[in-house]
């Protein structure tokens, strides 16, 4: 209604998800579970405001890493690694990859991030703005608190198996991550320029395999910290559907 208070009535065994939507603001999702025979639930929303949206690379990267125990650039404007090992010109991320396994139940190795520049860094974000809405993280990269690595470890014995991530800033990030590239600082490390994107969801990798998935935006204009995408202008090329990103 006009209050924006809905109802309904369903039979379910397990769950139903309902979705909310309204013209200029981000949709929301939510999962109902029936509690034994209780079938009377509410629950309120608020969505999230469409801001300003802006042209961006944005793509999901799944392939290969070309290389073990060497600093590999990425670029994000061409979405492939830099030259030797792809198409890349622009050191916008690294990643260094180490990793062994006799299967795909044993299996150990790590992932470093890094960067190339001085400045350049990573702030993890450690839960959702809304963990309903389509647009879960900030609009706006953070201006400051930036750190210069990220590390995360994989084992498997076959029986039990570990995840750990470590990095400078000491926090474990599994909501997404913020990035500061390209940074130019001036005599007393005070960033002059610098470009900014942002990592949803996690960075994954196979030891085992050697691959690795992520999805990235990246905002091509100088200094400006909006990672809020227009869908209609997407400036990455994609080379098949799996590549395609569906949430902003």
């Amino acid at each position: 209604n006009e209050s924006g208070f809905a109802s309904s009535t369903y039979k379910a065994v397990f769950s139903v998800t309902i979705s909310i939507h309204k013209s200029g603001y981000y949709s929301s999702r939510y999962e109902f579970k029936p509690d034994g025979d209780v079938r009377i639930s509410s629950k309120d929303f608020v969505l999230r405001k469409v801001g300003k949206k802006v042209p961006l690379f944005a793509k999901r990267y799944l392939g290969e890493i070309p290389d073990k125990n060497t600093v590999l650039y990425f670029d994000f404007e061409v979405g492939d690694w830099v030259v030797p090992y792809g198409n890349g010109a622009e050191k916008h991320i690294a990643f260094t990859f180490q990793g062994s396994g006799e299967s795909v139940f044993v299996f150990s190795g790590s992932l470093e991030i890094s960067f190339a520049n001085d400045g350049d860094g990573l702030v993890q974000q450690n839960g959702f703005v809304d963990k309903y809405s389509d647009f879960k993280m900030e609009k706006l990269a953070p201006r400051a608190g930036y750190h210069s690595n990220l590390v995360i470890s994989k084992t498997s014995t076959g029986t039990d198996s570990k995840v750990e991530i470590s990095s400078s800033s000491g926090n474990q990030g599994k909501y997404g991550t913020f990035i500061r590239t390209n940074t130019k600082l001036n005599e007393k490390d005070d960033v002059i320029s610098a470009n900014y994107a942002k990592i949803y969801g996690e960075v994954d990798f196979s030891p085992h395999y050697g691959e690795l998935a992520f999805t990235y935006f990246y905002n091509p204009v100088v200094n400006s910290r909006n990672l809020e995408l227009d869908f209609e202008n997407n400036k990455a090329i994609y080379n098949s559907s799996r590549e395609r990103v569906l949430l902003p």
